[in-house]
């Protein structure tokens, strides 16, 4: 007889590794630069290294990307001269990600390391930043903070993310539209698309998970509450633009199933500086 364990029953290390196998086998898909020209996908790296630009000025810094995944900021930054270091917990997806970044003959600090828990000594990068992670995290708060620990004083941290779109439950778009498009990836790619999603259990343990109202404030009012300063939310205009015009160029069984925005947030926050500091530290031109 089969038992039944509740959600939160399942323990953080099944519910990790869980995680773990969705984004290897996520790794043989995810890459959508397949489905767009290198014109788009030149613009696109333009406009978020122009971002950078504004942010980190001309200053070579140490920068770590979190969950690195196929490698878009680890790269981007690299080919602007910056010392990178990219951490994930899926093995598939440093390697991929490896394999980018030597077609491009950049060098990159590529290892397995998790998000919650850097690998790394207390203030040893001037720099962090993380693209569509926060959703993915079990316990956030402990993975800001971790973040905050790395920084060496008034260095910042960036999360980038696409805030969801607000919907009903049980509606067409919340759940038929989502599932019709997995069936039609499956029967057209001939692979099972639903194993790169995360299963019920795994949803409902994400506190930040798109699912759940309000995800994206919260995000903002974690790195207050771990200690950030001057913490904001600034949206990318260019950015969101090609994002919405990269998606209308996707095969319609993608577009099918969509159920988020694309509209690029930037939050940022800077780790305080002691006093004694203050004079003498310069992190870069806005």
């Amino acid at each position: 007889m089969m038992t039944y364990m509740g959600n939160n029953q399942v323990s953080s290390e099944e519910l990790k590794r869980r995680i773990i196998n969705r984004w290897d086998e996520a790794s043989k898909y995810y890459d959508y630069d397949r489905f767009t020209d290198e014109d788009i996908n030149s613009k696109v790296r333009d406009t978020w290294k122009e971002f950078f630009n504004k942010e980190l000025g001309s200053e070579r810094l140490k920068i770590l990307d979190v969950v690195t995944g196929t490698g878009f900021l680890s790269i981007l930054l690299a080919e602007m001269g910056h010392e990178v270091v990219g951490i994930d917990l899926s093995e598939m997806m440093i390697s991929l990600c490896s394999k980018k970044a030597q077609e491009k003959d950049l060098q990159l600090d590529l290892r397995i390391g998790d998000a919650e828990s850097i690998p790394f000594e207390n203030e040893c990068f001037d720099v962090v930043v993380s693209r569509w992670v926060l959703w993915t995290v079990l316990h956030p708060e402990k993975a800001i903070t971790d973040w905050k620990r790395v920084l060496k004083p008034g260095g910042r941290a960036y999360a980038f993310d696409t805030p969801s779109v607000e919907r009903e439950a049980n509606t067409i778009d919340k759940y038929f539209r989502p599932n019709l498009a997995k069936l039609v990836i499956s029967i057209y790619e001939r692979r099972n698309a639903w194993s790169e999603y995360y299963d019920k259990v795994i949803r409902s343990r994400l506190p930040l998970n798109y699912d759940k109202k309000g995800s994206f404030d919260r995000q903002m009012k974690l790195f207050v509450d771990c200690g950030f300063m001057d913490v904001a939310a600034t949206k990318m205009d260019e950015a969101s633009a090609l994002s919405a015009e990269i998606w209308g160029r996707m095969p319609w069984r993608y577009q099918l199933g969509w159920t988020c925005n694309y509209e690029w947030y930037c939050i940022r926050g800077s780790k305080a500086v002691e006093p004694q500091e203050k004079d003498n530290h310069h992190f870069g031109e806005n």
